[in-house]
């Protein structure tokens, strides 16, 4: 899938990637690739555990939530968006079905994609830009509310 966060100069893609691991059961990760004057590097790379959880959003991209990060990714067109957002949440549910988490056997696969060249700092920095943890410890505006009564100031 090809991000919306793309610039003129660099080309940014999202994929999937499964195979079958130690316990022969199906393993994922979200591998994010940066293509820059013609060359492939690794930008995210992040293992579909028992605990990530994705969540459509209204402005035409997804969430994948886990204890440790919330990403945002928006695809370019709504055909990748469905696409992208159907593959993550199969691979979810069988991370879940297999009990997948972060200190476990499985997963031992993605030592090869993070050995692969990294991208540079710049484009590191727009993945990590796409976390939004903070997020998730900050308290919500107080709610506004709207009556019909005018105030002295209006």
């Amino acid at each position: 899938m090809q991000s919306s966060f793309t610039k003129p100069y660099c080309y940014r893609y999202l994929c999937i990637v499964s195979t079958n691991g130690r316990q022969e059961t199906e393993e994922s990760a979200i591998i994010g690739l940066d293509i820059k004057d013609g060359k492939v590097s690794i930008g995210l790379v992040l293992p579909i555990w028992q605990d990530m959880v994705i969540h459509l959003g209204g402005d035409g991209g997804f969430r994948v939530v886990t204890k440790e990060v919330e990403k945002l990714f928006k695809p370019i067109s709504v055909q990748a968006l469905w696409a992208a957002f159907q593959a993550v949440n199969k691979s979810c549910q069988i991370a879940r079905e297999n009990s997948y988490f972060a200190k476990g056997l499985n997963h031992s696969w993605i030592g090869y994609y993070i050995s692969l060249p990294s991208s540079d700092h710049f484009q590191m920095q727009d993945w990590q830009q796409l976390d939004e943890a903070d997020s998730l410890n900050k308290q919500p505006d107080p709610p506004i509310y709207l009556t019909d009564d005018a105030t002295e100031e209006e």
